[in-house]
């Protein structure tokens, strides 16, 4: 029995690290029946499955990213992931991003910085990176009038939904039952689409709800 036939599911999803390490030591190409997939643990060789796009391929199946948020470009090749990816790639080039923001991000950043300061403690995961990179994607996307705290939700909803190799039912139905009618129809770009044919485009580009977004 090879080292990847003895993976489970339980060991993936509670601490995956003393896995990775025993394939990285002892079999860093393995085939894992309980995901369905091949696992590629050393970083030469994932370097080299990530410069030969001709020879190996993103679009996994089964693939819960895309049973969970339809094709996007992460789960894609070719045609399909050129198409979004030239809708969404000029919009967050870095000089963009900075030009958009007006010094948004370091502001923020010094803002919960001095929360955690002034409580004298934090969680740096729930206090700083949570509410960062949601009030800044927030920010991006033209959602002001959405709550954070909403968004963050709609995120880990999702988390269950592409975490779900064991394909429970409840856990795909979560991501889309979680998000409010009214939340739904202010995001139409990325949730939205789940609900219609139409909805409003996201402030600066073109992605309507035809389009779908990891």
């Amino acid at each position: 029995m090879s080292l990847g036939e003895t993976v489970t599911l339980e060991q993936l999803e509670t601490d995956p690290y003393p896995v990775y390490a025993r394939l990285r030591d002892d079999e860093p190409v393995s085939w894992v029946p309980a995901v369905q997939l091949w696992l590629v643990t050393r970083y030469d060789d994932v370097r080299g499955v990530d410069l030969a796009p001709d020879v190996f391929t993103g679009a996994t199946a089964p693939s819960t990213l895309n049973r969970t948020m339809g094709t996007n470009m992460l789960g894609s090749e070719g045609p399909d992931q050129q198409r979004v990816r030239r809708i969404t790639e000029a919009p967050f080039r870095p000089r963009d991003v900075e030009a958009r923001m007006h010094g948004m991000i370091p502001k923020l950043a010094h803002e919960l910085i001095d929360d955690i300061a002034d409580r004298g403690e934090g969680d740096l995961f729930t206090a700083f990176c949570d509410p960062m990179s949601v009030r800044s994607l927030r920010f991006m996307l033209g959602l002001e009038e959405v709550p954070w705290e909403a968004i963050l939700g709609w995120n880990q909803a999702m988390m269950l939904g592409l975490a779900n190799s064991r394909v429970i039912p409840t856990s795909r139905r979560r991501p889309i039952a979680r998000a409010p009618s009214s939340a739904r129809r202010s995001s139409g770009c990325w949730i939205g689409w789940k609900n219609g044919p139409t909805a409003p485009s996201c402030r600066g580009c073109s992605i309507t709800t035809r389009t779908r977004i990891a």
